[in-house]
């Protein structure tokens, strides 16, 4: 028992750790997001996509925002990987990964400016593309994670609202983005601008993802503590 013991205890720790960094990371994406605002005035949030705040002079600060948000997607992939038994936690973890991989690729990638159109985009663009692409992994990976933890285990029941009412805010935002862009976009005749007012969408998307982020972090730091 004493050996088991030592063996499981540098994997909480460990996870402890991960949990924590997710909080930061996630936090400091959020702060660095509205820095880019503040600062790029002459951008127009309404309309003018989270990546186009990537290119220019002060494109550094959203690309670190988007490389954070996928660093807090990892840590929480990492904290939240020693309570997951189930068979759909196990695929939620790999949609989680696959989720961190998209701002990572999209931060690494800038976009195309908007006026780009589908023939003229070069390759950083279509894998920039492919990194919004692939971010879609984590919100399905919430869902799966969400319900793999909550349902049975008395020991996430405590969590279970807090981890599902961020996982129904997660999806509200993809759903309010995607469905804008069905009805907005071909108002622009299949090209984003200022017909095709997103922005605030695409944001509200964002934030909502990584407030999930933070709710299922820091219930893997309390559950931690508890078993401590």
């Amino acid at each position: 028992m004493a050996t088991a013991a030592l063996t499981i205890r540098p994997s909480r720790a460990l996870a402890d750790t991960f949990a924590r960094l997710a909080i930061a990371a996630a936090a400091t994406s959020v702060v660095l997001q509205f820095v880019s605002l503040i600062l790029r005035p002459e951008l127009d949030p309404s309309w003018r996509p989270i990546s186009e705040y990537a290119l220019g002079n002060l494109g550094w600060i959203m690309t670190l925002a988007f490389l954070l948000w996928g660093l807090s997607a990892v840590g929480v992939f990492a904290a939240l990987r020693p309570h997951v038994p189930t068979l759909a936690g196990r695929v939620g973890l790999g949609f989680l990964l696959i989720g961190a991989a998209g701002p990572i690729l999209a931060g690494i990638f800038p976009a195309d400016p908007i006026t780009t159109g589908p023939d003229a985009m070069s390759a950083t663009g279509v894998l920039h593309s492919l990194g919004a692409v692939l971010g879609d992994g984590l919100p399905i990976g919430a869902a799966l994670l969400t319900w793999s933890l909550v349902r049975n285990n008395p020991a996430w029941s405590t969590f279970m609202r807090p981890l599902v009412a961020a996982t129904l805010l997660a999806w509200l935002g993809v759903v309010l983005l995607t469905g804008s862009m069905m009805v907005l976009q071909p108002q622009g005749a299949g090209q984003l601008g200022p017909d095709v007012p997103i922005g605030w969408q695409g944001r509200f998307m964002l934030l909502a993802e990584l407030a999930w982020v933070i709710v299922a972090a820091r219930s893997a730091l309390r559950q931690y503590r508890r078993g401590r």
